[in-house]
């Protein structure tokens, strides 16, 4: 019994990121604690304006449309958070213990960028409403870091989320550090 308990911790552990954005209820609590005005969605083609500003999350920052905001999540052994504006919210997690990204050819694109220096698997669903994110499996920002730190950022919103905006979001990424 406390084998499988053991297992259970572990298992919980290495998926918090999932658990936490499987959670519907504290998702939309969090997700209303990021941004408290529940302010509309912004206009399609935003990432052509310069309506934006500079998130820090301690980790990384991130540029993202001024309307957005940034909460920290519970999680254990990593860190997690969420950016969230308008309808639009997108959940990360960084740390070491999470598993490397399976990738889900059945319902995911993917092509590999670099972002900061990094080589980063950016993702796209094939489903409607598209979603996007980005998967870095190697984040070692300074000198001597011997676990490796892994990073996954992922829409959590389910509305269509402009593509333009997404990816300049996931392309401005910079670790701290």
């Amino acid at each position: 019994m406390k084998t499988r308990t053991l297992f259970v911790m572990m298992a919980l552990a290495a998926g918090s990121f999932i658990g936490t954005s499987c959670n519907k209820s504290d998702n939309d609590d969090i997700a209303a604690n990021a941004n408290p005005s529940n302010q509309a969605a912004p206009p399609q083609g935003l990432a052509a304006s310069g309506n934006w500003k500079t998130i820090n999350t301690r980790v990384f920052t991130i540029e993202a449309p001024s309307n957005w905001n940034y909460a920290e999540t519970p999680s254990m052994d990593t860190h997690t958070g969420l950016l969230a504006g308008g309808t639009d919210s997108i959940m990360f997690e960084y740390g070491t213990t999470m598993s490397a990204y399976q990738m889900d050819p059945e319902n995911y694109s993917y092509h590999y960028e670099t972002i900061n220096k990094l080589r980063a698997l950016v993702i796209e669903s094939n489903g409607s409403p598209q979603r996007y994110g980005v998967a870095i499996d190697s984040v070692n920002t300074r000198e001597g870091m011997e676990e490796v730190r892994r990073f996954i950022l992922m829409q959590s919103s389910k509305s269509q989320m402009d593509k333009e905006t997404a990816m300049r979001m996931i392309r401005s990424i910079k670790f701290n550090p």
